[in-house]
């Protein structure tokens, strides 16, 4: 029998709210703000895991790769790596979270094409 489970996604505003709280809690600079510059890249990064076949890992490798491409003023690899995290964790009950400077290497290498696919599932599904 197929499991059945719905698959939990974001919502816009939760993406928007997620950004201003990693603002808030983990400002970089006082110039820092909270801004949305590109609301239909959140709608379609939303989308685009919704419709992308796989498991949640793959899915929530298409949601933090889609979310760093800088849809917010600031805070954008922040925002990424939390959403992914809330992702895993509402669909399989795990996170990734590492270490500050792990992580921000683990988005880095993804902002800068580093990471395949393939590459970010791997690391998804080894680092729980």
């Amino acid at each position: 029998m197929k499991n059945t489970r719905r698959v939990w996604y974001p919502t816009v505003s939760e993406v928007i709210k997620i950004n201003k709280l990693m603002i808030d809690k983990f400002r970089a600079t006082k110039a820092e703000k909270h801004e949305v510059l590109n609301r239909q890249q959140i709608v379609d990064s939303i989308k685009q895991t919704k419709e992308f076949p796989g498991s949640i890992e793959d899915k929530a490798s298409i949601l933090v790769r889609t979310m760093s491409y800088h849809p917010f003023g600031s805070a954008n690899r922040r925002t990424a790596y939390y959403l992914m995290n809330k992702f895993l964790w509402k669909n399989k009950n795990y996170g990734i979270l590492k270490k500050k400077k792990k992580g921000k290497e683990f988005m880095k290498k993804i902002r800068r094409g580093e990471y395949s696919h393939h590459d970010v599932v791997n690391e998804i599904k080894y680092k729980k």
